[in-house]
């Protein structure tokens, strides 16, 4: 580096680190941080300046029980204690080997009470194990998109940690680790295993293997929850701890970011299929929508972008950062920079639209009346797209599905129905459900009423006979003015 250069360096860190004026109170939201690595211990100076600059207010680090000493990170949380900073700690192991045996457990609660005694006080919270819903970190894990979560060998790792840190700091938040995606229903196993009561908050993982849609970009799981990969999933994992309790705990967004690399994605169902990445612009818009929809949901008490500073390699992994390789800022760093200072910049719209598609019905009209087939003529419109338009009579009885496959903004239906034939006669019930492509539903009900042949045609006749009165009516007023 030649002196010039490392000249504006030094005036650039000194400027960041130099206390500065009271700025004004930022809006609400989750507390911004950052996750970063410390291969030699410490963080570099340019780090450091980046991370004060930033406006992080928490930095995730992975403290491994086999390889440094709780007191091996005297450096950093005293680097960043200097700049108002407090470290959030995930303590693993040997990656894919978790403890499950007591001798395991016993060991890594050993070094978690070390660690835990040591820095009390210092730190933001104790996260137990990281992604320990997919068998990249715990060995024997079900397919991360598979519908049935096994909880119980984690929760028991989950419950001595609880006990461990708490025998030697009663505030120190501990934070069930990071599951792969918004994983409610490992969550749900969790609780199910009785490790309700060993956890201060829950952290989910939004930066998901090639996910290259905004975070307003959903899905709903066949029992209506928003899917594990979708961002705004987080809202079900909420949902599942409200419903045991817990509504008031918060969710910490450990991990979440959209990778800029040029590379085909490389894991995952979609390997080889779709790109790994988005562009540097819509990084940066990504993450501004991110902080936007989570501040509308005041449970969400920290949400860190994954991560500080891109990889050498041009991989999905390696370009999650908002700083390049040579520690200059991508456009996300000023859009993580906003947010951190100002808040949420794009004021109370709401992050998504929940509300299902708009039914018209054309045919029955409501309290119409018919006597042999009753003829159908319905359609729905959403700005998303419409899946599908479902008819059901009285209740809960399916005539049948219309649907479109390429999901298009406005999508109708019309039949004879030929099994109205055999209808009682009397008043029934015609139901419109209407899906839109993000899986939201809504429904509308007309009352028809099937008549007998002679009941049809006296309607006929009064039908008839009020037209007549009316054209005669009509006629005698026209001659009057004449």
């Amino acid at each position: 580096m030649n002196l010039l250069r490392r000249a504006g360096l030094l005036g650039l860190m000194i400027a960041l680190l130099a206390p500065v004026a009271a700025a004004p109170a930022r809006a609400a939201g989750p507390e911004p941080g950052i996750v970063a690595s410390i291969p030699t211990g410490v963080l570099s100076p340019t780090e450091l300046a980046r991370i004060h600059q930033s406006g992080a207010k928490t930095v995730r680090f992975f403290m491994y029980t086999n390889s440094v000493a709780p007191q091996g990170f005297d450096g950093v949380v005293a680097q960043l204690r200097a700049i108002g900073v407090k470290p959030l700690f995930v303590v693993v192991g040997q990656p894919g080997s978790p403890p499950v045996d007591d001798a395991g457990i016993a060991a890594y609660t050993t070094y978690l009470r070390t660690a835990a005694s040591h820095f009390k006080g210092q730190v933001a919270g104790w996260e137990i194990w990281n992604e320990e819903d997919a068998s990249g970190w715990w060995a024997g894990a079900p397919p991360v998109d598979g519908a049935v979560r096994d909880a119980s060998a984690y929760t028991r790792l989950l419950k001595a940690a609880y006990a461990t840190v708490r025998s030697v700091d009663a505030t120190t938040p501990v934070v069930m680790g990071g599951t792969t995606g918004n994983d409610y229903r490992f969550v749900q196993s969790v609780y199910d295993n009785g490790g309700g009561g060993s956890f201060d908050v829950v952290a989910v993982h939004t930066d998901t293997a090639c996910n290259i849609v905004a975070p307003s970009n959903y899905y709903r799981d066949p029992g209506g929850e928003i899917a594990q990969f979708s961002f705004l999933g987080y809202r079900s994992v909420h949902d599942v701890m409200a419903a045991h309790g817990d509504g008031n705990k918060q969710i910490w967004m450990t991990e979440f970011g959209w990778s800029t690399t040029s590379a085909i994605c490389d894991v995952g169902r979609w390997a080889g299929q779709k790109a790994g990445g988005v562009s540097l612009d819509d990084q940066a818009r990504f993450t501004t929508e991110a902080f936007h929809c989570m501040a509308q949901d005041p449970y969400v008490g920290k949400a860190l972008l994954f991560k500080l500073t891109d990889d050498a390699p041009d991989t999905s992994e390696g370009r999650f950062g908002m700083l390049n390789a040579d520690q200059t800022g991508k456009p996300v760093f000023s859009s993580f920079y906003t947010y951190a200072h100002q808040g949420d910049i794009l004021g109370s719209a709401p992050c998504i639209d929940t509300s299902g598609p708009a039914i018209h019905i054309a045919r029955p009209t409501k309290n119409g009346r018919y006597t042999k087939t009753l003829t159908i003529s319905v359609s729905a419109t959403d700005s998303t797209g419409v899946r599908r338009i479902t008819l059901l009579y009285d209740g809960a009885r399916k005539i049948r599905n219309f649907t479109n496959a390429a999901a298009p903004a406005t999508l109708s239906g019309r039949i004879t129905w030929m099994g109205s034939k055999h209808l009682a006669r009397g008043r029934h019930t015609l139901t419109i459900v209407a899906v839109d492509q993000q899986g939201n539903t809504s429904q509308v009900t007309v009352t028809f009423t099937k008549v007998g042949a002679t009941a049809a045609r006296k309607l006929r006749g009064k039908v008839a006979a009020k037209r007549h009165r009316k054209v005669r009516h009509h006629a005698r007023a026209k001659h009057a003015r004449a």
